[in-house]
């Protein structure tokens, strides 16, 4: 995998993680004229990195096993689903449309009852 197309999946993923805060903050964005200004946010952050592209393309990329160990003690601080009924409830939650909640609702309902 190319390191663009995996810059790419990785701001993807990031997004489709983020999407409810992404709509709140949209949200507030539009109808708080006291946050209004903060459609400029993303179109200066897009403009720094597109300014300093040259500097951060120059830098190796050097995997390392802490990166995995800081993401699982991410997901253990943030409370791991302890079952499956809860890692379906988070799934629906990050589901992109009704059809993907629709068939993870169906998916729920087939586990026993607690």
């Amino acid at each position: 995998m190319s390191r663009l197309h995996a810059t790419a999946l990785t701001a993807l993923v990031l997004v489709a993680c983020y999407i409810p805060t992404l709509q709140g903050m949209f949200k507030q964005w539009w109808t708080d004229e006291d946050m209004s200004h903060g459609f400029a946010v993303p179109v200066v952050i897009l403009w720094i990195i597109w300014r300093e592209r040259s500097r951060w393309q120059t830098l190796e990329t050097r995997p390392s096993a802490w990166g995995f160990a800081l993401l699982a003690a991410a997901w253990a601080a943030d409370g791991a689903p302890r079952t499956a009924a809860e890692t379906l409830d988070r799934a629906a939650a990050l589901a992109p449309t009704p059809a993907v909640r629709k068939r993870i609702a169906a998916m729920r309902q087939t586990l026993p009852a607690r």
